[in-house]
């Protein structure tokens, strides 16, 4: 697992699986407290280096 943050809400999200989609790009699993589980594109996020949690 690693963190990342969504570009247009600096929002941080865990990353719980990377998959390539029937087109074959890329998509991380992750979990939004207002949709549950689900597959985002990596383009829209910016990986974050998080200090101990």
């Amino acid at each position: 697992m690693f963190k990342v943050k969504k570009k247009a809400t600096g929002k941080i999200y865990t990353v719980f699986a990377v998959q390539k989609d029937k087109f074959e790009c890329t998509e991380f699993l992750i979990y939004d407290d207002t949709w549950g589980w689900v597959w985002r594109s990596p383009l829209d996020y910016v990986p974050v280096e998080v200090e101990n949690e």
